[in-house]
């Protein structure tokens, strides 16, 4: 919902936003000047027992940054989302849009405290070029538990309005990443 109204937010000040997801925002239904969906395409393979969700996330992130060169790939999740940004960046080589990733509390208490999937979530948020939480206290955890040590990593508070809480850490983390301050829906946001 914040991420949704957010990316409505930057639209209307006047950045290409564009966002991509395995189905459309419910805030993202009506039309938005500035703001274009692109749907992930997941394949059902008989030699696959789930269909490969990653790789259809990855395959849209690089179509994408081939057709509108971005600035920030907005990530939901460490796994699978900063996980197939990485991936998606490293496909389109010199046209590397930056990752901003922001971890929810499922990227540790549940997914991250699996053993088999601890180091990709750790590589993941490594290597994002900015890493925000949604809480200053899952920022402390996320750094303690899984040994973070990337000092690129920021609290983004929210108010109940939705706006985002205007502090200098804030700012200068997001801006380091290459642009304005900027969440957008989950899995992925390029923005422009």
């Amino acid at each position: 919902m914040v991420a949704s109204e957010l990316a409505i937010g930057l639209a209307a000040r006047g950045h290409e936003i564009h966002v991509v997801s395995y189905a459309t925002p419910f805030r993202l239904q009506a039309f938005h000047q500035n703001i274009f969906l692109h749907e992930i395409e997941v394949s059902t393979y008989p030699l696959f027992k789930y269909p490969p969700y990653e790789l259809g996330l990855t395959t849209k992130l690089v179509e994408l940054g081939e057709s509108a060169p971005l600035d920030i790939i907005h990530a939901h999740y460490a796994v699978p989302h900063a996980a197939s940004a990485y991936f998606a960046k490293q496909i389109l080589g010199g046209r590397k849009p930056r990752t901003v990733t922001t971890l929810h509390g499922t990227d540790i208490t549940l997914v991250g405290a699996d053993p088999s999937f601890h180091r990709v979530v750790k590589f993941a948020i490594e290597n994002s070029d900015g890493v925000t939480a949604v809480s200053r206290y899952l920022r402390d955890r996320t750094v303690e538990e899984l040994e973070i040590t990337d000092q690129n990593f920021t609290a983004i508070t929210w108010d109940a309005s939705a706006t985002v809480s205007a502090n200098t850490e804030t700012t200068s983390s997001v801006r380091q990443a290459g642009s304005t301050p900027a969440i957008g829906t989950q899995p992925g946001v390029g923005f422009r």
